[in-house]
């Protein structure tokens, strides 16, 4: 696959990436935005839902083009872990005068369940995390983990089919069963794993592979069931998140236009796009991770427009420091070492 070829996705994870810094900077400094998030879109939402799109178009095709577990596993692990380790020392480093940093609940084993954090596992465990940004990183494990256990049974190239199963999963895990059984059931993981798997079929259409109507085809179930997930979550048992209650539109909005957004850049994908958002998506691994340190730091100024322009600024610096220093060194290390593992087999 040509550079250029690849470029929109950099761009996507550049608007991703910013759009949940945005997000959870304004929501805390101007209650409209915040309000406006929960009744019309939530820009976080948006963010992660591209950026889970985009994952979803490369770690399978990745994977298959490792043609092994352990080369595709090293490359994931210091593709990931480095920069998380900084982003949790950096959130330590914070705590030191602002312990806030860290909820109640984490602060009460702070060191073993940082301990804990390190692993990326706190959630498996049942573990607090030291930022509520990991979340994703869960999800993202369980997909990974998902597409290896495919992979080792080779099933993983029949992309169509199973993001047909997942959408149909999500439909019968988050809509029918949580109205026989009354109560709501988790949907954030059943979605967002059929959102990747969905992005999988993306990248077999850009390949030619997958025709243009069996996508238009998944594309109008998926909306459907997410609609239907939105409105039994939302809508039908009022869930909050976080003490707040969203609408169907705060919920439902955003993850459509996610979609749409990356259809339309796949379509586009031949074309240039600015190199602002290019680089933005190069470092987007490092501002999705750090800037809870700076938002941290600069939550309680008292001058928004200052605040929110400094974390911005101060996010993007850090982690352009952080990908030349930690991030693309350790790339180099998992290539490397992947290189070596090849050459042996």
């Amino acid at each position: 696959m040509s550079t250029r070829r690849l470029e929109f996705l950099d761009a996507l994870r550049g608007v991703a990436a910013i759009a949940v810094v945005v997000q959870h900077g304004a929501e805390q400094w101007w209650p409209a935005f915040e309000t406006f998030s929960r009744e019309t879109f939530d820009f976080g939402r948006f963010g992660v839902c591209v950026f889970f799109l985009v994952s979803g178009y490369i770690i399978p095709t990745s994977l298959e083009g490792e043609g092994s577990l352990r080369r595709f596993w090293t490359g994931r692990v210091f593709r990931l872990y480095p920069a998380y380790w900084l982003s949790i020392a950096l959130l330590l480093l914070v705590s030191l005068w602002e312990p806030s940093t860290f909820s109640p609940e984490y602060q009460l084993h702070q060191a073993g369940y940082t301990l804990i954090n390190l692993t990326m596992l706190e959630q498996f465990v049942g573990a607090p995390m030291a930022s509520g940004v990991y979340y994703t990183l869960t999800i993202e494990l369980v997909f990974y983990m998902t597409c290896s256990a495919l992979f080792a049974v080779g099933l993983l190239r029949r992309s169509y089919l199973l993001a047909a199963s997942a959408v149909g999963a999500l439909t019968a895990f988050c809509v029918v069963l949580p109205l026989i059984l009354d109560r709501r059931l988790p949907a954030a993981i059943p979605f967002y794993l059929a959102t990747m798997f969905i992005g999988t079929v993306l990248f077999r259409f850009a390949q030619g592979t997958e025709s243009r109507a069996r996508v238009i085809v998944l594309l109008s179930c998926t909306a459907i069931a997410g609609a239907l997930t939105t409105w039994v979550s939302y809508s039908h048992f009022e869930v909050k998140e976080g003490g707040k209650q969203f609408e169907f539109a705060g919920a439902f909005l955003p993850w459509l236009a996610a979609y749409a957004l990356v259809v339309l850049a796949v379509t586009q994908r031949e074309r240039s796009f600015p190199r602002v958002l290019l680089f933005l998506g190069l470092i987007s691994y490092s501002v999705y991770l750090l800037h809870p340190a700076v938002l941290a730091v600069v939550g309680d100024w008292q001058d928004h427009v200052l605040a929110m322009a400094v974390l911005l600024g101060a996010t993007v610096a850090i982690s352009t420091a952080a990908y030349r220093v930690v991030e693309a060194p350790s790339i180099a290390v998992g290539r490397r070492l992947r290189s070596r593992m090849r050459a042996r087999s």
